[in-house]
């Protein structure tokens, strides 16, 4: 894998810029989207991991507090045999449509998540939230390519999967670095962007 250094200078300046308490929210961030998917699942009857791939498929574009709206409401949806189109969605109509997909098949979220070989955030997102390959998934969104290439840029991103790669990998080495999992440094250096640049 080649190395970025220059991502890398970027990603541990903003995670020397973090407060103490973005620090602890960052550590705590996963394990509590991890809890909001249960907490679905409990109220639902959707299994832990179908809520969790739910909540991954519908992030792109989506705020955190809608995301988690969104999931709970096209969970509610399956559970009680309502049409799916009863609510409205904050984010793409192909989004909603792998939400489904998890929702009404045996398939792997995995597999449904990442079916164009290109949707790496959403499958990383999903493992990130589940607990799985720690050590080597990150959550690349447009704020961690923002962070990494130090080019503040509002709206979607579109990379190669070479740019993500390296991206991800710088990640790794950084939280390497500071003794931490990569999607715990990817989790407090977006706290901190969202502070910083309030997008």
């Amino acid at each position: 894998m080649t190395r970025n250094e220059n991502y890398e200078r970027n990603i541990l300046k903003w995670f020397v810029e973090s407060t103490s308490e973005e620090r602890l929210l960052g550590l705590q961030w996963y394990p509590k989207a991890l809890q909001y998917a249960r907490n679905i699942s409990k109220v639902t009857g959707v299994p832990v991991n179908k809520v969790a791939g739910v909540i991954s498929a519908l992030s792109p574009q989506n705020k955190w507090s809608q995301n988690l709206k969104d999931a709970r409401n096209i969970c509610v949806c399956h559970a009680n045999l309502t049409p799916y189109d009863t609510f409205k969605y904050s984010t793409f109509s192909k989004n909603v449509d792998k939400a489904i997909l998890i929702l009404t098949t045996d398939l792997d979220p995995c597999e449904i998540l990442n079916k164009s070989g290109r949707s790496f955030k959403t499958l990383n997102f999903y493992k990130n939230i589940m607990g799985i390959d720690d050590k080597t998934s990150v959550t690349i969104d447009r704020h961690a390519i923002n962070i990494a290439t130090g080019i503040i840029e509002a709206g979607a991103k579109r990379i190669k999967i070479s740019e993500y790669r390296e991206v991800s990998n710088a990640y790794s080495l950084v939280a390497e670095a500071v003794n931490m999992l990569p999607k715990t440094l990817q989790a407090i250096t977006w706290l901190t962007y969202k502070r910083i640049i309030n997008r």
